[in-house]
């Protein structure tokens, strides 16, 4: 399970690194120039990127168990990357990351919330399409149709 997430949290922070500071329209012509390159040239450009800025900032509305599994699992992979983690509440990382928005000064990397909240991001113009190679190996039941996310992790709660 551990080893699935920190996969996820990889594919998602590597993929979503260029997004700090600058509005999702931006983003989306940033991202475009990575759409021509293999996906060996578009990973060693996203990680020359995350280690100019040294860190990796989440939010996250998970476990705090899960969340310190995930970025040490990142950490020992890239080495010279710290992850910075905020964990709140999914009403919270809206908040949050709409007023750094609004301010022009974004924080997060990535965004890992549920499907309603993310939905909320994505109509108020904060989020950038979702652009990876990766993205052809997950179900398609697992793919956003307009490509603003795609879904990682899956809980499925039965009452007693």
């Amino acid at each position: 399970m551990a080893r699935r997430l920190v996969f996820i949290l990889r594919l998602v922070l590597l993929f979503g690194v260029l997004s700090v500071g600058v509005p999702a329209q931006v983003d989306e012509s940033k991202l475009a120039g990575l759409d021509s390159l293999s996906a060996a040239e578009r990973q060693a450009r996203l990680i020359g990127g995350a280690n100019a800025e040294g860190q990796v900032v989440i939010y996250l509305n998970l476990d705090a168990t899960v969340a310190n599994a995930l970025a040490g699992g990142f950490m020992k992979k890239y080495s010279g990357l710290n992850v910075e983690v905020g964990r709140f509440s999914g009403a919270s990382i809206i908040a949050r990351v709409e007023a750094e928005a609004r301010a022009g000064k974004l924080a997060a990397d990535v965004i890992m919330s549920g499907e309603l909240g993310i939905l909320v991001l994505v109509d108020k113009g904060v989020m950038a399409r979702y652009r990876s190679p990766q993205l052809a190996a997950y179900p398609e039941s697992f793919r956003d149709k307009e490509r603003f996310c795609s879904e990682g992790l899956l809980n499925i709660l039965v009452p007693a």
